[in-house]
């Protein structure tokens, strides 16, 4: 949506590039390692360690955030990746997700401590209205762990890389405004 507003609004998609990214190194260390932990999540090391790496993904994100916050649309990921982040640490590591959305064979495995990255919601999570429990309905997909399900801080995040790619689709890098008094 974001880049055929782009374009409607005369942008270009190479202006993206010109955008001064600094610190991606944070962001893809921090995808590869939630990414491993939801897919190696039987491993015996991600099993006892994968908890502290979650949270350690996290901070390569601030970093990243920190980094870049003069990007438009970077303060409202950084917002929704620190809601995100006090959910996850408020329940040990975990983001809590709705057990009516996920499938049986999902909330066995977790019930056999196999979480990955989330844990289901129960009478003792924190912070329930951060957590993973906004159902999208609407949306075509559904996914081998059950229903599309986010969390208030994902839709920060969502608005926040949606402004990214429509104001940096209309950036320009190489204009150059002179102040004078007379002309």
């Amino acid at each position: 949506m974001a880049l055929i507003l782009g374009y409607l609004f005369k942008g270009r998609l190479k202006n993206l590039a010109e955008l001064e990214f600094t610190a991606l190194f944070s962001f893809i260390l921090a995808f590869l390692i939630q990414f491993l932990i939801d897919y190696q999540m039987a491993h015996p090391f991600i099993r006892a360690y994968g908890r502290y790496l979650h949270l350690f993904s996290y901070l390569l994100l601030f970093y990243g955030i920190y980094k870049n916050i003069r990007l438009p649309g970077m303060g409202l990921i950084g917002l929704g990746v620190f809601l995100n982040f006090i959910v996850i640490a408020a329940n040990g590591g975990y983001m809590p997700a709705d057990p009516r959305t996920i499938s049986p064979q999902w909330i066995e495995m977790m019930k056999q401590g196999i979480l990955g990255t989330h844990t289901l919601i129960n009478e003792h999570t924190r912070l329930v209205f951060l957590s993973d429990n906004i159902y999208l309905w609407f949306y075509p997909i559904t996914f081998s762990y059950g229903k599309p399900i986010i969390s208030f801080g994902d839709i920060f995040i969502t608005v926040g890389v949606f402004w990214l790619v429509f104001k940096g689709m209309r950036y320009q890098k190489n204009k150059n405004y002179k102040l004078t008094v007379f002309r």
